[in-house]
Protein backbone atom coordinates (compact mmCIF):
# COMPACT_ATOMS: atom_id res chain seq x y z
CA UNK A 1 0.00 0.00 0.00
CA UNK A 2 2.76 2.49 0.56
CA UNK A 3 3.74 2.13 -2.94
CA UNK A 4 0.72 3.23 -4.34
CA UNK A 5 0.73 6.20 -2.48
CA UNK A 6 4.19 6.90 -2.93
CA UNK A 7 3.36 6.24 -6.68
CA UNK A 8 0.53 8.76 -6.19
CA UNK A 9 2.59 11.29 -4.74
CA UNK A 10 5.08 10.74 -7.58
CA UNK A 11 2.19 11.53 -10.18
CA UNK A 12 0.81 14.35 -8.43
CA UNK A 13 4.85 16.07 -8.16
CA UNK A 14 5.61 14.87 -11.84
CA UNK A 15 1.90 17.27 -13.01
CA UNK A 16 2.18 20.09 -10.51
CA UNK A 17 5.32 21.41 -12.76
CA UNK A 18 7.84 21.30 -10.14
CA UNK A 19 11.11 22.69 -12.36
CA UNK A 20 15.22 21.49 -12.06
CA UNK A 21 16.52 20.43 -9.00
CA UNK A 22 13.32 21.26 -6.94
CA UNK A 23 11.74 18.42 -8.57
CA UNK A 24 13.72 15.49 -6.74
CA UNK A 25 14.05 17.30 -2.99
CA UNK A 26 10.17 18.00 -3.66
CA UNK A 27 9.91 14.58 -4.74
CA UNK A 28 11.34 13.02 -2.04
CA UNK A 29 10.14 14.83 0.63
CA UNK A 30 6.23 14.42 -0.28
CA UNK A 31 7.03 10.45 -1.55
CA UNK A 32 8.38 10.00 2.29
CA UNK A 33 5.69 11.97 3.84
CA UNK A 34 2.66 10.35 1.61
CA UNK A 35 3.99 6.58 2.09
CA UNK A 36 3.24 7.15 5.59
CA UNK A 37 -0.85 7.16 5.06
CA UNK A 38 -2.65 4.71 6.52
CA UNK A 39 -5.71 6.45 7.23
CA UNK A 40 -7.94 8.92 5.29
CA UNK A 41 -10.93 10.54 7.12
CA UNK A 42 -13.49 11.66 5.14
CA UNK A 43 -15.77 15.00 6.45
CA UNK A 44 -17.92 17.04 4.72
CA UNK A 45 -17.51 20.54 4.48
CA UNK A 46 -21.27 21.09 5.99
CA UNK A 47 -20.37 18.65 9.00
CA UNK A 48 -17.64 19.24 11.58
CA UNK A 49 -17.16 15.44 12.08
CA UNK A 50 -15.36 12.26 10.30
CA UNK A 51 -18.40 10.54 8.65
CA UNK A 52 -16.06 7.73 7.13
CA UNK A 53 -12.56 6.71 7.50
CA UNK A 54 -10.68 4.69 4.67
CA UNK A 55 -7.86 2.27 5.95
CA UNK A 56 -6.16 -1.03 5.12
CA UNK A 57 -4.43 -1.88 2.38
CA UNK A 58 -7.03 -3.00 -0.17
CA UNK A 59 -9.16 -0.13 0.50
CA UNK A 60 -6.69 2.57 0.62
CA UNK A 61 -5.08 1.23 -2.96
CA UNK A 62 -8.55 1.21 -4.37
CA UNK A 63 -9.04 5.07 -3.23
CA UNK A 64 -5.80 6.00 -5.04
CA UNK A 65 -6.27 4.09 -8.12
CA UNK A 66 -9.66 5.27 -8.82
CA UNK A 67 -8.36 9.01 -8.76
CA UNK A 68 -6.89 8.60 -11.72
CA UNK A 69 -4.03 10.72 -11.36
CA UNK A 70 -2.69 10.44 -14.51
CA UNK A 71 -5.07 12.58 -15.82
CA UNK A 72 -5.05 15.54 -13.72
CA UNK A 73 -3.61 18.91 -14.89
CA UNK A 74 -2.53 21.14 -12.56
CA UNK A 75 -4.98 24.77 -12.85
CA UNK A 76 -5.96 27.68 -10.95
CA UNK A 77 -8.73 26.74 -9.32
CA UNK A 78 -12.08 28.26 -10.36
CA UNK A 79 -13.43 31.77 -8.86
CA UNK A 80 -17.03 29.51 -8.34
CA UNK A 81 -14.95 26.72 -6.53
CA UNK A 82 -17.03 25.88 -3.37
CA UNK A 83 -15.84 23.18 -1.39
CA UNK A 84 -17.71 20.05 -0.29
CA UNK A 85 -15.16 18.27 2.07
CA UNK A 86 -12.04 17.20 2.75
CA UNK A 87 -10.12 14.30 2.85
CA UNK A 88 -7.54 13.92 5.32
CA UNK A 89 -4.34 12.10 5.35
CA UNK A 90 -3.07 10.26 8.62
CA UNK A 91 -0.22 8.22 9.85
CA UNK A 92 -1.43 6.53 12.80
CA UNK A 93 1.29 5.21 14.68
CA UNK A 94 1.07 2.87 17.51
CA UNK A 95 2.52 3.92 21.08
CA UNK A 96 2.57 0.41 22.49
CA UNK A 97 4.51 0.89 25.26
CA UNK A 98 4.61 -1.88 27.33
CA UNK A 99 5.39 0.52 30.62
CA UNK A 100 1.82 2.17 29.92
CA UNK A 101 -1.34 1.17 32.05
CA UNK A 102 -4.43 1.89 31.90
CA UNK A 103 -5.35 5.23 29.84
CA UNK A 104 -2.54 5.20 28.25
CA UNK A 105 -1.98 1.58 27.44
CA UNK A 106 -2.80 1.18 23.36
CA UNK A 107 -2.73 5.00 22.35
CA UNK A 108 -1.64 6.09 19.16
CA UNK A 109 -0.02 8.98 17.50
CA UNK A 110 -2.02 10.75 14.64
CA UNK A 111 -0.11 12.92 12.18
CA UNK A 112 -2.07 14.48 9.48
CA UNK A 113 -0.02 14.44 6.28
CA UNK A 114 -1.83 16.23 3.78
CA UNK A 115 -5.30 17.07 3.04
CA UNK A 116 -7.45 17.10 -0.41
CA UNK A 117 -10.12 19.11 -1.15
CA UNK A 118 -12.84 18.54 -3.17
CA UNK A 119 -15.00 21.08 -4.44
CA UNK A 120 -19.12 20.95 -5.86
CA UNK A 121 -20.04 21.47 -9.26
CA UNK A 122 -16.33 22.20 -10.93
CA UNK A 123 -13.80 19.32 -11.32
CA UNK A 124 -11.23 20.45 -9.39
CA UNK A 125 -9.05 19.21 -6.22
CA UNK A 126 -6.52 21.40 -4.03
CA UNK A 127 -3.80 19.11 -2.25
CA UNK A 128 -1.96 20.31 0.65
CA UNK A 129 1.23 18.62 1.67
CA UNK A 130 3.27 20.48 4.45
CA UNK A 131 3.64 24.13 3.61
CA UNK A 132 2.15 23.66 -0.18
CA UNK A 133 -0.99 23.98 -2.17
CA UNK A 134 -1.82 22.62 -5.76
CA UNK A 135 -5.21 22.60 -7.28
CA UNK A 136 -6.09 20.51 -10.45
CA UNK A 137 -8.42 20.14 -12.75
CA UNK A 138 -9.93 16.25 -13.00
CA UNK A 139 -11.89 14.30 -14.91
CA UNK A 140 -15.69 14.74 -14.26
CA UNK A 141 -15.49 11.00 -13.31
CA UNK A 142 -13.25 11.62 -10.20
CA UNK A 143 -14.95 14.71 -9.24
CA UNK A 144 -17.97 12.57 -9.23
CA UNK A 145 -16.52 9.87 -7.43
CA UNK A 146 -14.89 12.29 -4.70
CA UNK A 147 -18.01 14.24 -4.29
CA UNK A 148 -19.71 11.27 -3.28
CA UNK A 149 -18.64 10.59 -0.34
CA UNK A 150 -20.15 13.68 0.52
CA UNK A 151 -23.85 12.93 -0.88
Amino acid sequence: MKRVVAAAAVCVLVFCGCQGGELDETMLTYTNELSKVNEIDVIPDDAPDIVETLSGEEELENFVETLGLSKWKESALSQEAEKSGTFSLREIVSVDDPMSEGADAGQADVNCIGEIFVYKSVPYVSVRIADTTLSFEVPEETAEYLNGYFE
